[in-house]
């Protein structure tokens, strides 16, 4: 098995939001800088994932990029969608075989719309996944536990015992 990392919306831009949305994100953000560091040192793809809908200009303000706390590529590495899923209209899937990734591990914002929509898209197209634990973020956090139950998901144990 040799998993990929997907993190997905962790955007400055949804900051502000809410207080609710903000502690969301921080909460998650956390979680997934621990997984990109880990899938890091056993030289494992990430990919990065950002929502842009504004077009050109908005993808020149600063304020729109990855969260300070996540570590993130050059920003021409990172797939740009403009859809729930990162899948749509997108290499993300060409990417994915490139890299001779089996599995994903997917994270982010918003865990019960573009993380979900991209879980979904990945079982269609017959992708093993899993959502990670504690990793997940939303503008409504309660959510956040229907979108666990209702999709596989692996903690941050078992995804570092698988990766041995």
């Amino acid at each position: 098995m040799k998993p990929a990392l997907i993190v997905i919306d962790m955007q400055k831009q949804f900051l502000g939001r809410s207080a609710e949305c903000a502690a969301s994100l921080d909460s998650a953000a956390k979680y997934i800088a621990w997984a990109i560091e880990i899938f890091g040192k056993k030289n494992l793809p990430v990919i990065h994932i950002v929502h842009n809908e504004g077009g050109p200009e908005e993808l020149e303000s600063k304020d729109f990029w990855e969260l300070d706390s996540i570590a993130c590529p050059k920003r021409e590495d990172v797939i740009v969608k403009s859809k729930g899923s990162a899948f749509i209209g997108t290499d993300l899937e060409a990417r994915l075989k490139a890299c001779g990734a089996t599995m994903l591990i997917i994270c982010g914002f918003a865990a019960e719309y573009c993380v979900l929509s991209t879980a979904k898209a990945a079982e269609d197209l017959g992708w093993g996944f899993a959502l990670l634990k504690g990793a997940l973020a939303s503008p409504d956090p309660q959510n956040i536990p229907f979108v666990e139950r209702t999709s596989e998901t692996v903690s941050a144990g078992a995804l570092v015992g698988f990766m041995k």
